[in-house]
């Protein structure tokens, strides 16, 4: 005998609130959200927050929110490590990555608004896995539409289209009883909101290619693919589907396994492969002598975060020995290392520039390196000293450029004992950059100017 099953009872939609205006209003509403979603009422969208809000710590832990090796760590999505090493980690991943906390805060404020909507419709099981199937059709699409980028795609941008595309595809083409309150309590602002979105990361794109529209477009299809299959949201859960969402949630785990096993290994492949393509860039027909110290700079930096820092300082000596690297880019290229960890590589560098072209801003930033270099080993302060007081005074020069060759003379005075003579020094640099119409540029500038010119009071008083 045919036993029949009970519908799902019928969510209690609360009625379409009045508008409140005002950005104290706005704020207010939005902390109510994450209250009750924290508060356990949709614990879907909580589950899905909370992981997400641990990602963003777990990114500042693993070389900050910005950096391209932490995206890589955590399994950004890069198809070319997808294809080419078998990191299908990496179509899950991304989901719960952001790119800094504006577009963390972007992404959430709307995932919390659909997520909750998602989950009150559809209920949880549905909602996860509706969730990390649009997410992974947005990584796909993306796999196939994107040129590849240094720190991959991140963002939950394409799995929250999905949820847009699911809840208009509902009052499209849905059936039961709240196809027609839902699209008259969200339908026209959600379909404004996506057309935005689209026509923004369009608008983007065509600027700076830093918005993922493919990734968008993916998951917004599959979103609207998913409303098509189950068109009444009020019929029982099938079984199949609590199976369905276990297995889907069951492999982002095992994505986020085989991401902390192989996450490090990545990092290291990529700086890497980022050192060979800048190396092979290094021609005697090189361009600009600023392209050509970008790429040497790419070069020494990314072996030595390979922690290959042999390879590195072979690199340096390289450009020098082989006498095409004009001293321009040399110039370039040794300003960009001297504060990096690169030491030695900045040395060679600085000195050769020094040796081909010598002039007064060779051998300032020769021996602001010999003073300030992360090697102590290639601390040098009676070297920069001789290097400076080789030079006339720099009084008839530009006022700013004269201030910054006084700071490297008191500093060397100061590294050598002569603390007295380099006071007077320090004050008259800091001074001149104080009165500079640009000193409002340079405020780190001028504060480590000022702490260099208060320990040398410190440590002349102590000796007294």
């Amino acid at each position: 005998m045919r036993s029949r099953t009970r519908r799902r009872p019928e969510p209690k939609m609360s009625p379409k609130p009045a508008p409140r205006r005002g950005l104290l209003s706005w704020i207010s509403n939005l902390i109510e959200l994450v209250y009750v979603v924290l508060r356990g009422d949709f614990p879907a969208t909580r589950g899905i927050f909370l992981v997400t809000l641990l990602f963003y710590v777990a990114e500042s832990y693993a070389g900050g929110v910005f950096a391209p090796e932490a995206m890589i760590r955590l399994g950004a999505l890069n198809a070319e490590r997808v294809h080419e090493h078998q990191e299908y980690y990496r179509i899950l991943c991304p989901l719960f990555l952001h790119y800094g906390p504006l577009h963390l805060s972007l992404n959430m404020l709307a995932f919390l608004q659909l997520g909750t909507l998602t989950e009150q419709l559809y209920g949880s099981a549905r909602m996860i896995l509706a969730f990390l199937i649009c997410g992974a059709c947005a990584s796909l699409a993306s796999m196939q539409m994107t040129g590849p980028t240094l720190a991959g795609s991140v963002g939950a941008s394409g799995a929250i289209m999905g949820l847009a595309g699911l809840i208009l595809g509902f009052t499209f083409y849905g059936k039961g009883p709240l196809k027609d309150r839902i699209r008259d309590w969200v339908g026209k602002a959600l379909l404004r909101g996506v057309i935005a979105t689209f026509a923004l990361g369009i608008a983007i794109w065509m600027v700076q290619p830093v918005v993922d529209n493919a990734a968008h477009l993916g998951g917004f299809v599959a979103g609207l693919a998913l409303a098509a299959a189950v068109r009444d949201p009020h019929l029982p859960v099938h079984r199949h589907t609590f199976g369905l969402a276990g297995v889907a949630v069951a492999l982002t785990a095992l994505s986020w396994g085989a991401m902390a096993a192989d996450g490090a290994e990545a990092v290291e492949v990529m700086h890497i492969e980022r050192a060979r393509d800048c190396e092979a860039g290094l021609t005697p027909q090189s361009p600009a002598p600023f392209e050509t110290a970008y790429l040497l700079v790419c070069a020494i930096e990314s072996w030595r975060d390979a922690g290959q820092a042999d390879r590195a300082e072979a690199i340096a000596l390289q450009s020098v020995k082989l006498g095409q690297t004009s001293p321009s880019a040399l110039q370039y290229a040794g300003s960009m290392l001297i504060e990096t960890e690169a030491s030695s590589e900045a040395l060679i560098l600085l000195n050769a520039w020094h040796e081909r072209a010598p002039t007064l801003a060779s051998a300032n930033a020769l021996a602001w390196h010999l003073l300030t270099a992360s090697s102590l080993e290639q601390r040098n302060p009676e070297r920069a000293l001789s290097l400076l007081q080789s030079f006339p005074t720099p009084d008839q020069t530009d006022p700013f450029e004269a201030a910054m060759v006084k700071d490297t003379l008191a500093q060397a005075l100061f590294q050598t004992g002569r603390i007295d003579e380099a006071i007077p020094l320090q004050e008259e640099a800091f001074q001149t950059c104080l009165k500079s119409p640009l000193s409002w540029l340079q405020p780190v500038q001028l504060w480590e100017m000022r702490q260099r010119l208060q320990s040398m009071r410190r440590a002349r008083g102590s000796n007294r």
